[in-house]
């Protein structure tokens, strides 16, 4: 919780320092001074900071985001912000805010999403895993001689 509060506050200062800067993505030009460079920076690394957090904690993050709302829209407004200067962004981190937000159905889910750090999921998975051990021991067949009833003679 302490690590969320420190994030959102760098993210809500940065988004603070941008905006006074009048820099606006797609729009103005890269900028130049140190200021708001820091600012840009401190944005891009602590949403992908807390989106992987988000990724291998989701079930205490999401409780987390519930608490606060304000942190859930600043960070709404973090993940558009990335996405509109993906161009100083890696294709796995791209790739992370992606997920991000299909996890917290900002966007719409793919059919075939699924995040195996969910605790359902790791749920599901143990009682598949189960499943599949007692399917195996019913199909040992055991092997060797046998007796049967009838004999031939």
């Amino acid at each position: 919780m302490i690590m969320a509060e420190k994030v959102f506050t760098i993210i809500q200062e940065s988004r603070a320092a941008i905006e006074a800067s009048h820099y606006i993505p797609g729009v103005s030009e890269f900028p130049l001074d140190n200021e708001t460079k820091d600012a840009l920076s401190n944005i891009l690394e602590n949403t992908a900071l807390f989106s992987e957090m988000i990724l291998r904690f989701p079930d205490i993050a999401v409780a987390v985001l519930k608490t606060n709302n304000n942190w859930d829209v600043l960070l709404q407004w973090g993940i558009a912000f990335c996405n509109q200067v993906r161009y100083l962004l890696d294709k796995s981190t791209i790739k992370l805010l992606h997920l991000v937000s299909q996890e917290l159905n900002h966007i719409e889910r793919d059919p075939n999403y699924v995040n195996p750090y969910r605790k359902v999921m790791e749920e599901n998975r143990l009682r598949e895993n189960e499943a599949q051990l007692k399917m195996k021991k019913k199909k040992q067949v055991k092997r060797g001689p046998r007796l049967t009833d009838h004999f031939e003679l």
